[in-house]
């Protein structure tokens, strides 16, 4: 169904980006491997997309420094009716060899590109994704529609060719063959919405961790981290933030209402 996805071959990352006023990155290349994930281990095909030489990208936990961003697309077959995707993002640095998790703002749109890119196309079906425990559930749910109608479709079967009909035993064992597969994608949806749960409650402990608030009488959100810089507001005692990346003298923040811009450390306290 998703070919070689169209995605890996764009040269676009979307749902991050290295330079303000930007919205995702160019210059991605598609690649058959790549060392910043381990090798996968399970069924399906596995593809990657790189974009080097990115400067501190957007949306990866605490990223500075100079370093590639890579994207690995796993295509599973779960049944004939049923794709699952899922779509990890990371940034690794190129001198401190640290790796950095994307916060889900990479896989989700990403993940929504490929969707729209199916749509367009004419395909009804959406892939499931590790990452969006809904595509799942929906997923599952056309799986068992159609397997009600296959169940439905063979009792129509026997009752209107009772001459011809299958044994009795041959028609309990497709009859359990179909509750057993039925039951298997149930249970692979339970455990992927228990997988984005707890993914859901790692980002929310981490952005407690990264919580930081205003101590001085206020503060100036700089455009760039150095004092002559222009200003671009001020925040006032007590007013809370999201450190996004932290340098030796100053700290990109994020404040509640979405705003980002350096302020200098030593206005700054951890949150409690």
């Amino acid at each position: 169904m998703f070919g070689k996805l169209r995605n890996t071959q764009d040269g676009v990352i979307r749902g991050t980006w290295q330079y303000r006023g930007t919205k995702e990155l160019d210059g991605a290349k598609p690649a058959e491997t790549s060392r910043a994930f381990r090798n996968w281990s399970g069924q399906g095909t596995v593809l990657y997309k790189v974009r080097p030489d990115t400067l501190a990208p957007e949306h990866f936990f605490e990223s500075a420094d100079q370093g590639t961003v890579v994207v690995r697309y796993i295509v599973e077959p779960v049944s004939p009716n049923v794709t699952r995707l899922r779509i990890d993002a990371t940034y690794d640095e190129d001198d401190h060899h640290r790796s950095h998790p994307s916060d889900g703002d990479v896989e989700n749109a990403e993940f929504a590109a490929i969707s729209d890119q199916l749509k367009g196309t004419g395909h009804d079906q959406q892939p499931t994704a590790a990452a969006d425990a809904k595509q799942a559930g929906d997923g599952t749910q056309k799986l068992a529609g159609a397997l009600n109608t296959e169940a439905k479709e063979l009792g129509n079967l026997v009752q209107q060719n009772p001459g011809t009909a299958a044994p009795q035993q041959q028609q309990e064992e497709q009859r359990t063959n179909l509750q057993s597969e039925l039951q298997k994608e149930n249970a692979q949806l339970q455990a992927t919405t228990e997988r984005g749960q707890q993914l859901q409650k790692e980002i929310e402990d981490l952005q407690r961790q990264r919580s930081a608030r205003i101590k001085s009488a206020k503060a100036d959100l700089k455009a760039e981290p150095y004092n002559q810089s222009k200003t671009l507001q001020s925040l006032s005692h007590g007013d809370t933030v999201l450190v996004l990346l932290q340098t030796p003298g100053w700290y990109r923040v994020q404040t509640v209402k979405g705003d980002q811009g350096w302020v200098y450390r030593l206005m700054l306290e951890a949150a409690p």
